[in-house]
């Protein structure tokens, strides 16, 4: 396997983790239970500065390659696409309301909760078509050449949270989910 493939996926299995840790605080807050909102807006910090600025890009890229090379694969390289914007204005839209939260703000809690379920509900789905469909496409059609020219046009940006050193803004993020996957064993 391509390590830019092995990427996405490691890429998709730490966005389940964060979104495993939002539907919890999510479930939380329906039952009127008391939710961690700064690991929330934390989550959504990351998930707007990093998946939606490098991650959807380098996947792009990967689209591009894919739509020369298989014109099947075209509609649903469309439909993925318009899914990585619609992702971008639901995570924008979830992490404002939830700074409104964690700065005093009144925010209205059925608005906030629509927000978190249709962004969850959109990234999983996601995340399970491209790795149903799509990379299983990508990793028995693309060429060494292929991921070669990729790797040139793709920004070689650390995962600021995943990566091999968390970034300050993270690092209180980057605790809470130890600390969460340390409750779960």
């Amino acid at each position: 396997m391509a390590q830019i493939l092995a990427e996405i996926l490691n890429d998709h299995r730490n966005y389940t983790t964060l979104l495993t840790l939002l539907q919890d605080d999510i479930d939380k807050l329906q039952h009127s239970e008391n939710p961690d909102f700064i690991r929330l807006y934390d989550i959504m910090n990351y998930m707007s500065n990093y998946p939606d600025v490098t991650h959807h890009l380098v996947e792009e890229i990967i689209f591009a390659t894919l739509a020369e090379k298989s014109a099947d694969a075209i509609p649903q390289i469309k439909l993925l696409s318009n899914e990585h914007q619609e992702l971008v204005k639901l995570s924008l839209s979830l992490k404002e309301k939830l700074h409104h939260v964690t700065s005093g703000s009144i925010v209205s809690k059925d608005a906030l909760i629509k927000t978190a379920n249709e962004y969850h509900e959109l990234l999983t789905n996601h995340i399970c078509l491209e790795e149903e469909q799509i990379l299983p496409i990508v990793e028995n059609t693309f060429t060494a050449e292929d991921w070669s020219l990729i790797d040139k046009q793709i920004d070689k940006a650390e995962d600021p949270l995943f990566g091999d050193v968390v970034q300050e803004q993270f690092s209180d993020l980057y605790k809470r989910i130890t600390l969460s996957k340390s409750e779960l064993t």
